[in-house]
């Protein structure tokens, strides 16, 4: 069963119990540590859990107002910051980006048939179709009934190495959105060296996701300036 648990802050920043809690997460494998307050967009990765946070209105350098989403697929996770009005809105949740993968995460291989790749799309109007691409390999999703999750299978002829996945939907209006990946087949060994605490993990800038890397002060998840 995959586990999520919704916190206000980092474990490393709780004045009591911040250990113990630490030491449950890691016994319970939770996949994601999802956390509210006042902060900026992050997402640090200990190589056990992912911990996430949202920015607020109130740090206006990083951009217009939005939300982020995050998702879980068969394990796999995803997350992506979503400015208000950017619909159609895309993001793959299948297969992961390099950067959220753990170092508990099994090696990853396609089938006979290719690489299954999905992804979520919303909009205000219906979607007309949403295609994914690998290389010169191109092909369109499906919706499965019933959600929003779009799947297909991309053939690949490569079993190990890294590779960009993109994808992209286009609404009955005309308007476009779109969504890629950095992702890896085979056992990845040249994970980044792990800190101690938790937040020390966090991820350089990722544009395309909403970490901006542009934070300008010091009051990271509540602090005074």
């Amino acid at each position: 069963m995959e586990k999520v648990l919704f916190l206000h802050c980092y474990p490393s920043e709780l004045k009591v119990g911040g250990a113990q809690l630490q030491d449950l997460i890691r016994k319970y494998c939770v996949e994601i540590v999802d956390m509210g307050h006042t902060h900026y967009n992050e997402i640090a990765n200990d190589g056990h859990t992912l911990y996430t946070s949202t920015r607020s209105t109130g740090q206006l350098e990083e951009g217009l107002v939005g939300f982020s989403v995050a998702s879980l697929d068969h394990g796999v996770v995803s997350w992506k910051f979503l400015e208000l009005g950017s619909l159609p809105a895309v993001m793959i949740t299948s297969p992961a980006d390099v950067r959220l993968l753990k170092d508990t995460d099994a090696s990853f291989q396609p089938g006979e048939e290719g690489l299954l790749v999905r992804a979520k799309v919303w909009s205000k109007v219906g979607i007309r179709a949403v295609y994914a691409r690998i290389g010169e390999s191109q092909t369109e999703l499906k919706q499965i009934k019933g959600s929003r999750v779009w799947e297909g299978l991309i053939p690949l002829e490569a079993t190990t190495g890294g590779f960009s996945v993109r994808c992209w939907a286009e609404d009955t209006m005309g308007t476009t959105g779109e969504d890629s990946v950095q992702a890896v087949l085979g056992v990845q060994s040249d994970f980044p060296v792990r800190m101690e605490r938790d937040l020390d993990n966090a991820l350089a800038a990722w544009p395309e996701h909403g970490l901006l890397g542009t934070q300008l002060g010091p009051n990271k998840h509540g602090r005074k300036w």
